[in-house]
């Protein structure tokens, strides 16, 4: 088995980094301030150098998920609307090309057949706002909003 292996993109839990890479290509974006933030800032830093994993360093990681499980009544929340939107812009950022395509497809076959839906309607406002860069903090998608069962 080997020491370390390569790959594209990761979490920031746990990682170090170059100074000479993170000098290069700056620190992650603040507009995004919650998802993605680091995602976007890997592929960045990829292309200064090699991201690589070695599996023999182990981390305890305190996580975020379990939040929204504990509440069985909430459906979506404002959660969704930046995981959506980040996702978007980081991919517009990267692969451009990809980005258009899920753009297009989520409106041919998720927003159109859903479109009186209050979450179709959220993610297409997400989605939009990944593609033309409308970034930080939301009025309508603060932390706080969601919508329940």
């Amino acid at each position: 088995q080997s020491e370390y292996f390569e790959f594209d993109i990761l979490s920031y839990v746990g990682p170090f980094v170059n100074c000479k890479a993170l000098k290069s290509v700056g620190l992650v974006n603040p507009s995004y301030f919650i998802y993605c933030d680091d995602g976007e800032h890997s592929l960045r830093l990829k292309k200064y150098g090699k991201l690589l994993c070695v599996p023999s360093i182990k981390i305890t990681h305190e996580g975020g998920a379990e939040e929204r499980k504990s509440d069985n009544n909430i459906i979506y929340s404002w959660r969704d609307y930046y995981q959506n939107r980040n996702y978007m812009n980081m991919t517009l950022r990267h692969y451009p090309l990809v980005a258009i395509y899920q753009w297009l497809r989520f409106l041919v076959v998720e927003y159109i057949p859903h479109h009186h839906d209050v979450y179709y309607k959220m993610k297409k406002k997400s989605l939009a706002d990944g593609l033309f860069n409308h970034l930080g903090k939301h009025p309508l998608y603060k932390p706080g909003w969601q919508i329940n069962n």
